[in-house]
């Protein structure tokens, strides 16, 4: 028997209640899997996770994305839409050669660039002026 380090509950010390974890003595996790589900699925695990990935892939502090978001006015860098009309967080367009910090876009604008970087077309004329002078082509 084992007990979870979150709800207290002692269950059965297998795979059908707790996760594998090697560097335990006994090799697995501390919290039962119902508590891990739980904890991944909070607000605060997604938020955590999003830090660290943005510090992994493109060397940026949460601090550093504040600041950009915060030139921008929280909108992005060509279409000029705001976050609150968006379904998901600004992504982080970076040059990928270089890995060079570009600025802030919405979903959209940021396959746009991609599209327009690897083939030189975009079929919406309206943007391409747009993508140009951010790109400063």
């Amino acid at each position: 028997m084992r007990i979870c380090s979150k709800c207290k509950r002692e269950l059965p010390a297998t795979t059908q209640f707790f996760f594998k974890d090697k560097r335990r003595k006994d090799g697995f996790a501390n919290p039962c899997k119902e508590c891990k589900r739980m904890y991944e699925q909070s607000e605060h695990a997604r938020t955590l996770d999003w830090k660290r990935s943005i510090k992994y892939r493109y060397g940026l502090e949460i601090s550093g994305y504040n600041k950009l978001f915060n030139q921008q006015n929280g909108c992005c860098a060509i279409c000029g839409k705001h976050q609150s009309e968006l379904c998901r967080r600004l992504d982080i367009d970076h040059n990928h050669r270089t890995k060079e910090i570009r600025g802030l876009l919405c979903n959209y604008c940021n396959k746009i660039v991609e599209q327009v970087i690897n083939s030189g077309f975009c079929r919406n004329k309206k943007l391409i002026n747009n993508i140009n002078s951010y790109l400063k082509l």
